[in-house]
Parts: C-alpha cells; sequence; structure tokens
C-alpha cells in the first residue's frame, strides 16, 4: 500500500457516511426490528450500523498504527532502498 494512513482515513469517512444513512432512514421509516422483528431484512438496518461502526474503528486504528510507523522508520529506508 502506497498511503495506508490514507485509506485508513477513507475508510472512517465511509463507515460515519453508512452510519449517517442508517440514522437518516431510521428517522424517516422507523426503527424496522421494532416493527417487524421476526423479519430477517428487518435486521439489516442493525447490520449496517455495526459495519459502519467497524469500519469507523479499525480505520481509526489503521490510520494511527500507519502513523506511527511512518515517524519510526527513517525515510531511507521506508522505501525499501
Amino acid at each position: 500500500m502506497l498511503r495506508p494512513w490514507l485509506g485508513g482515513l477513507l475508510s472512517v469517512v465511509a463507515g460515519v457516511f453508512i452510519i449517517g444513512f442508517e440514522l437518516v432512514e431510521i428517522a424517516v421509516v422507523g426503527f424496522t426490528p421494532a416493527q417487524t422483528p421476526t423479519a430477517p431484512q428487518a435486521w439489516l438496518q442493525v447490520f449496517y450500523l455495526v459495519v459502519g461502526a467497524l469500519m469507523v474503528g479499525l480505520g481509526w486504528r489503521m490510520s494511527r498504527i500507519a502513523r506511527e510507523g511512518q515517524r519510526r522508520v527513517p525515510q531511507r529506508y521506508a522505501a525499501g532502498v
């Protein structure tokens, strides 16, 4: 990967957008597991909220670890030279 910190930050942004979309959907349509708890598709809102939260958490961690790694490795060794 050329810029893993950037990939991590983009994952955070995508996760925030997924969570935002689901929150807007809950505000407009309602929380479907409360309306029809026996329908499997009703639980997609919960699934996507969890996926978005995982993307934010793992993306943030990846970005942070990549940034710390850049500070530790001298520049002449970072490119594999």
